[in-house]
């Protein structure tokens, strides 16, 4: 089944200026139905992106992947291929990963509800 995905995309700019280039978000949302996705702008060189997300009392779906394999992913998130991801957590309430990221290429985190229980206060940081 195709789920329909609203994204709620926040396009981080990651000016590939120098070496200097750093990544840093810190949010608490309440996840709706429909998910919420992140974009990271891609920047000249590979890059370390670290993930730290938690979901009290209500366990959350974590998908990362470029934005090369998007349009495959998203069109059937829940059975798509595992060597597309970067990284992948189902059903957890607390998740923490790092993930290397290619030159050049968009970074997709995109979080979705892991159970029927409605996750009020996910809190997700994403940093390099």
């Amino acid at each position: 089944m195709t789920r329909i995905l609203a994204l709620v995309a926040l396009s981080l700019s990651l000016a590939a200026t120098g070496c200097g280039s750093k990544l840093k978000l810190e949010e608490t949302f309440a996840l709706l139905p429909d998910g919420k996705v992140y974009e990271i702008d891609p920047i000249k060189k590979e890059q370390k992106v670290n993930i730290a997300l938690t979901s009290p009392g209500a366990p959350v779906d974590l998908y990362v992947y470029t934005s090369q394999y998007r349009n495959e992913i998203e069109r059937n998130l829940f059975s798509a291929k595992g060597d597309k991801f970067l990284a992948r957590e189902q059903k957890s309430e607390k998740i923490d990963l790092t993930v290397t990221v290619p030159a050049n290429v968009m970074l997709v985190v995109n979080i979705q509800q892991g159970s029927a229980k409605e996750a009020k206060a996910v809190s997700i940081k994403i940093t390099n």
